[in-house]
This record gives structure tokens, C-alpha cells and sequence, in this order.
């Protein structure tokens, strides 16, 4: 089984679509996970308290946290795989399809997200919108340092502002949850130190800078399987939102990200 933990805004759902025809039994996010949940019980609580699900795909994604495989039988074998992407890049795009989706609500984004939106970012009569905006989320622990609190396996998911349609269907780390605790300095050294240790281990990590590259890379560790390529449907974040940022932003924007830039350094220099 390869288990692939999406990690959101990084390339993932076009890796996904590449890939997903090789497998025959998938378990993801999107019908696998929920239907499980409905039928069952909620898939986030048979992720904390160690329950096996009875099922044996041969592949599995979702924004979940690392440690995922323990919720399936014993004898699965399984091989984890990632990718990664510039974290003030990402956290952008996921401003963005935030903001895309604010009529809608649901799943992407709750009062706390829309009131700082609105409130600062999207008012064009305030000239420290953008810096405003961020400030916020900095205060408020949106947007964050989500790679290395993804991979570590160590957040506490129950301090994250998860409803239910994100619950049981493996939502745990869509692209704005808030948080109602801060975690401590020593906390996120801990989580930084966690995901560092897990992914040495993953059988591939891929950068959505590169995409080509770590495409050929995924071929030779995984020569048994045919890739789809195609370029990705989405635009780039920085075309419609947070265009002229400020030096002022940016240096929110990676205090927002510091332990997901020092994270992704790490795997840049090894590959």
C-alpha cells in the first residue's frame, strides 16, 4: 500500500490524479474515508484511539496527519510518500482558495477567518490590509507551519476548529483550520524534529517547484507504476491575491512559516 499524506496547496490533487489509476482499491478523502465513516464510526476517532478499520487498499491519500497506517491491519504493507512546497508560497495559495470559497463557507474557513478577511485584508480603504490580515492569522494560528504539524503526527487534532464533514473524511489539515491553543517554541521544535524523523523514512518526497524532476524521481523509486502527466489546472497564487507584498508581509509570512521553512531546507538539501 502506498499511503500518500496530501499536504494542502503542494501539488497534491494533480500528483493524485496522475497516479490513482495504477490502484484498483483506493481509500481517500474524497469517497473512501467518508463513506467508511457513515457506514462505521467516525474516522478521526479510529485514528486517535488506534482502532483497526477492517479494510486493505492499495492506496490511501488524504490531509491527514503522518501515523495514518496504524489505523489499518498489521500485515499491510505500506510505503509513505509527500511533497512539499515553499511554505510562504503555500501558505498564499491557501489564503487564496480560502478566499475563493468564502461565499460558500463549509469546509474552508470559519468566522475567525472571515472576519479578519473581511475585516482587513479585503477592505480596499485600508492600506495595511494585507499586513493587518497576517498579523491576524499570526495571532489567531491560521495558515502556519501546516508541513510540519502534517508530518510530525504529534497535533493535537483536537484543538483544531474541525467540523464534522472534515472529521470523518480526513479533512484534519484543509487549508485554513485555526487553532484554539498555541503551541509553544519547545512544542514546535519537537514537532519539527518529529516530521524530520518521519519523512527520512518515506520512500519518496517530491517539491512542487519541481515538479518535473520529482516526477522522475517517483518513476525510479516506483518503476511498476505509470504516470499520467499533465500540467496542473490551478493558476499561480500570486496572480490575483497578495500581489506588491511588502517586506513587511513577508517577514510575517515566514514568522508564520519558520519551522516549515527550516523543514523544507532540510529535504532541499538532500535531494
Amino acid at each position: 500500500m502506498i499511503i500518500f499524506v496530501h499536504i494542502p496547496k503542494s501539488a497534491g490533487t494533480s500528483f493524485n490524479r496522475m497516479i490513482e489509476r495504477n490502484f484498483s482499491y483506493t481509500f481517500d478523502f474524497d469517497r473512501g474515508m467518508e463513506k467508511w465513516s457513515i457506514n462505521n464510526r467516525n474516522i478521526l476517532d479510529a485514528f486517535l484511539d488506534g482502532q483497526k478499520i477492517g479494510v486493505k487498499p492499495d492506496y490511501c491519500r488524504g490531509h491527514f496527519a503522518h501515523g495514518f497506517h496504524n489505523i489499518f491491519e498489521y500485515d499491510l504493507e505500506f510505503n509513505y510518500i509527500t511533497f512539499l512546497r515553499n511554505p510562504v508560497e503555500r501558505t498564499i495559495s491557501a489564503i487564496r482558495f480560502c478566499a475563493d470559497r468564502m461565499p460558500s463557507m463549509g469546509l474552508f474557513g470559519d468566522d475567525e477567518f472571515h472576519k479578519a478577511y473581511n475585516l482587513n485584508y479585503k477592505d480596499k480603504n485600508n492600506k495595511r490590509g494585507a499586513i493587518s490580515f497576517l498579523e491576524v492569522c499570526l495571532e489567531k494560528n491560521m495558515f502556519g507551519n501546516v508541513q510540519v504539524k502534517q508530518l510530525s503526527g504529534l497535533a493535537n487534532l483536537k484543538n483544531i476548529s474541525l467540523n464534522h464533514d472534515e472529521q470523518i473524511s480526513a479533512r484534519w489539515f484543509s487549508p485554513y483550520h485555526r487553532e484554539f491553543e498555541p503551541y509553544s517554541e519547545s512544542q514546535m521544535q519537537e514537532m519539527l524534529d518529529a516530521a524530520i524523523d518521519n519523512v527520512e523514512k518515506y520512500a519518496f518526497v517530491g517539491f512542487k517547484e519541481d515538479m518535473s524532476g520529482s516526477l522522475g524521481r517517483f518513476e525510479s523509486t516506483f518503476p511498476d507504476l505509470k504516470l499520467k502527466r499533465h500540467r496542473s489546472r490551478f493558476k499561480s497564487s500570486k496572480s490575483r491575491y497578495f500581489n506588491g507584498l511588502t517586506k513587511k508581509a513577508y517577514v510575517l509570512l515566514n514568522e508564520m512559516n519558520k519551522y516549515d521553512i527550516k523543514l523544507c531546507e532540510h529535504f532541499r538539501r538532500k535531494t
